[in-house]
């Protein structure tokens, strides 16, 4: 099709009888066209010693149109991003998007509002009773993973002495000691300090509960392994930057894209301020309750495999 729209071009504006060699080239979400002809030298030929080589090429590609901030990676997933209560989402001057191509890419229950500069899904769309500004568009391009080309660093041998925290005290803790093998739990009047570090949570949840208080700077956490996903709530408080520097670089909490599917929640009443990015895009990530969040970072982004928006969440 492009081949024939390119010479009916030709032939529309130039009256050009003859057919120029054309070249399509396919790429995902992408076609170029390349035109070329020898042209005749007429008064050229005075300085010119042979014909010249008449060429022009054009190039489309689907995409989304905005920076996309909040997305749902998984294609197949029956529901790529769901809305359920009265809770509210705020994408400030960047794009939600669901790459499901389900008719329920994007399901809403409920009386709560979702705000961006582009609401997108590459399937249907089921709106409800929410509030949507924009109105959702179905049948969109998917969002790439802007995350596509990043890796998780190596995680070496060794264990850190504690992996469990509760009762009430302060606790500081390094990176250095090795990883939190079968997670890391906290809960109870617990405040922990982590040192700036990358944290690897292996082989089981990262789980703050019961008014637990969380925080550090220059602080990411790894998970990997079976079990390893996150889970906060129950009043729980966390208040954590990312590193601005190194393999996880902008980035709060993450999972390579060969980890086992999970379900990570943030619920209850939890209250989080992350500066940077949470990348689980082999998990669900849910809040659910009336947990709320501020992400304020300019490139924060929030990618999981599904999410899900449920009770007052913010």
């Amino acid at each position: 099709r492009a081949e024939a729209a390119a010479f009916n071009a030709v032939r529309v504006n130039l009256g050009y009888d003859g057919r120029p060699v054309i070249t399509v080239t396919e790429s995902p979400g992408a076609v170029k066209v390349s035109l070329t002809k020898q042209g005749s030298r007429m008064l050229s030929g005075v300085v010119l010693p042979q014909d010249v080589t008449i060429s022009v090429e054009a190039e489309a590609a689907v995409g989304p149109a905005t920076k996309a901030c909040a997305v749902a990676l998984d294609s197949s997933a029956a529901i790529g991003i769901e809305f359920d209560g009265s809770g509210t989402l705020t994408a400030n001057n960047c794009g939600i998007w669901s790459n499901s191509t389900s008719p329920t890419s994007i399901d809403a229950e409920g009386s709560g509002g979702a705000t961006a500069a582009a609401i997108c899904a590459a399937g249907g769309v089921n709106t409800g009773n929410h509030s949507f500004s924009p109105a959702p568009q179905a049948n969109c391009p998917p969002a790439e993973d802007p995350l596509a080309q990043w890796s998780p660093p190596a995680v070496g041998a060794g264990c850190q002495p504690v992996n469990a925290f509760s009762g009430s005290g302060t606790y500081t803790l390094n990176a250095s000691n090795g990883a939190f093998c079968g997670g890391l739990t906290a809960s109870g009047a617990v405040r922990l300090i982590f040192n700036p570090g990358t944290y690897v949570i292996k082989d089981g949840p990262l789980a703050f509960s019961g008014g637990a208080s969380i925080e550090g700077q220059g602080v990411s956490f790894l998970l990997t392994g079976a079990g390893s996903r996150v889970d906060l709530g129950g009043a729980a408080t966390v208040r954590l930057s990312a590193p601005v520097d190194g393999t996880m670089a902008g980035l709060v909490f993450a999972a390579g894209r060969s980890e086992p599917q999970l379900a990570s929640r943030i619920r209850g009443q939890a209250e989080l301020f992350l500066e940077g990015s949470v990348y689980l895009p082999t998990h669900s990530l849910e809040f659910q309750g009336g947990p709320a969040a501020a992400m304020p970072a300019s490139s924060t982004v929030l990618i999981a495999r599904t999410l899900r928006f449920a009770g007052s969440s913010t």
